[in-house]
């Protein structure tokens, strides 16, 4: 089996880097993707797929481990020993969260705005653009410095031109603050708890950095920020004007409602929103729509 897990033929260039490593620098070997295309498949016997479930998860603890896949569509530089959705999308053959990913095919050829806040390394931003009119507006917030890189990267892979990401966190003032990051966990980086150890952050409210681009109306807002969920929307819904109330939310809730010092789904079911469906780990609010 390690002669089948030989990596991808790596770049001399800075991985983050896409005029230095352009996507396929890090193709992974044609064994690797024979078996992973067994490990992924839905016909293989089950033992199978299981014993290469478990070859990969013991490959993917190699330090530094880089693989160049396309997914749904979109070209992803897979940073497997950093990022928890690398290590789904590279290990099962999808994301945690494809059900949401597949969800922008609603909003096909149509111009929206969407706000991705929690951009982690772009696999909504990517789904969104390749989905959604070219006239669309996306909007994606990482605070993390090396984490924006990654989400750049595949912005610049996908030709992703109606997504402007913004390296900062949203929070209920202008300010700094430290992000406490994982290393092996993108995903999971957050303001939220005490600690000396973080990388400092700029936190700006919503409502600034939406009025200096003008936008006046949100379809679709997405929310994945660890924990400080209420700290963005409280601030948000208490003075914006109703009519930039996005129309849907989808918000993540199984994990993070613990970390909230105030419900965000009563704050939306009150101001008129309806759960539409829950999945894994997110909700799906809705309002109805007026005009």
């Amino acid at each position: 089996m390690q002669t089948a897990m030989a990596s991808a033929t790596a770049s001399p260039g800075d991985p983050l880097d896409p005029a230095a490593a352009p996507f396929g620098a890090y193709r992974p070997s044609d064994r690797l993707l024979a078996a992973r295309r067994i490990a992924t498949s839905r016909t293989a016997p089950h033992f199978v797929k299981r014993w290469l479930y478990k070859s990969f998860s013991h490959f993917t603890k190699k330090r530094g481990l880089i693989l160049d896949l396309e997914y749904l569509g979109g070209k992803f530089r897979l940073f497997v020993d950093e990022n928890g959705q690398d290590r789904w999308v590279f290990r099962r053959g999808r994301h945690p969260e494809e059900e949401e990913l597949l969800g922008f095919s609603a909003y096909a050829g149509r111009d929206i705005v969407f706000l991705d806040i929690g951009a982690n390394n772009g696999y909504f931003a990517v789904s969104a653009a390749n989905r959604i009119g070219k006239g669309s507006r996306i909007l994606s917030f990482e605070p993390h410095p090396r984490t924006f890189r990654k989400l750049s990267l595949h912005l610049a892979f996908n030709q992703a031109s109606q997504v402007e990401p913004l390296n900062l966190a949203l929070g209920p003032e202008e300010t700094t603050m430290l992000l406490r990051a994982s290393p092996t966990a993108d995903g999971c980086n957050t303001l939220v708890g005490d600690g000396p150890d973080g990388v400092p952050v700029p936190v700006r409210p919503l409502t600034d950095v939406l009025a200096e681009r003008e936008i006046e109306r949100i379809d679709l807002l997405k929310i994945d920020v660890e924990g400080f969920e209420d700290q963005v929307l409280f601030p948000f819904f208490e003075t914006a004007a109703p009519s930039l109330w996005p129309e849907r939310v989808i918000i993540e809730k199984t994990l993070q409602e613990r970390n909230w010092g105030r419900d965000c789904i009563s704050l939306m079911t009150e101001r008129g929103y309806r759960i539409e469906r829950q999945t894994m780990d997110n909700a799906w609010l809705s309002r109805p729509t007026t005009g």
